[in-house]
C-alpha cells in the first residue's frame, strides 16, 4: 500500500468517505483470509499451529480512520 498511495491515495480517500458519509460497509471488506502457521517446525498436530486473519487492506485502513475520528470525537 505504501508504494500505491500516491497514485491511488485520492481514489481511497475518495471510497473512505464516501462509505462513511452513507453508512456502508462492503460485505467483501468483513472476509478474512485465514492462514495456519505452525509454531513448530514439522509438526502434523493441529494444536501446534497459530491461525492469523488476514483482512483486506482497505478495510484495515477505513478501520484506522474511524478510530482516529473517534479518539478526536471523544478528545473534544
Amino acid at each position: 500500500m505504501k508504494l500505491v498511495i500516491e497514485a491511488i491515495g485520492e481514489k481511497i480517500c475518495y471510497l473512505i468517505n464516501k462509505l462513511l458519509k452513507e453508512g456502508i460497509y462492503p460485505t467483501e471488506w468483513k472476509e478474512a483470509t485465514i492462514i495456519s502457521v505452525p509454531k513448530v517446525r514439522g509438526t502434523n498436530r493441529i494444536e501446534e499451529y497459530r491461525l492469523i486473519n488476514k483482512l483486506p487492506v482497505y478495510e484495515k485502513i477505513l478501520e484506522m480512520v474511524v478510530q482516529k475520528q473517534l479518539i478526536e470525537s471523544g478528545e473534544k
